[in-house]
């Protein structure tokens, strides 16, 4: 039987390939698990307020940017699970998970 790590043809050994192989593997994992972290507002924002509050027409202007720029990625409902997002490493946001939801304006 023949041992890969050995194996030797036209003077080429799987060596090297098989060890780029696995560091480019454990690369992709750990910045797959460790590349996103928790975004906080900067501390100087504590203090404004929402200008568009109780404005109507604000809020529809900010759905159909929403439609037009984020939905792809973020989805429809904001679940994280657009058609373009479901290509990306790490997957997009879920709006809809109880720490986003209460952050205020």
């Amino acid at each position: 039987m023949r041992n890969i790590f050995l194996f030797q043809r036209y003077g080429f050994t799987l060596r090297i390939p098989l060890l780029f192989f696995c560091l480019m593997v454990l690369g992709t994992h750990y910045s797959m698990t460790f590349g996103q972290t928790t975004w906080k507002a900067p501390f100087n924002t504590n203090n404004l307020k929402n200008p568009y509050l109780e404005d109507a027409d604000a809020a529809s202007a900010g759905k159909a940017l929403y439609k037009q720029f984020c939905a792809i990625c973020h989805g429809d409902r904001g679940k994280g699970d657009g058609l373009a997002g479901m290509t990306l490493k790490p997957r997009p946001a879920t709006f809809t998970k109880s720490e986003i939801e209460l952050q205020t304006d």
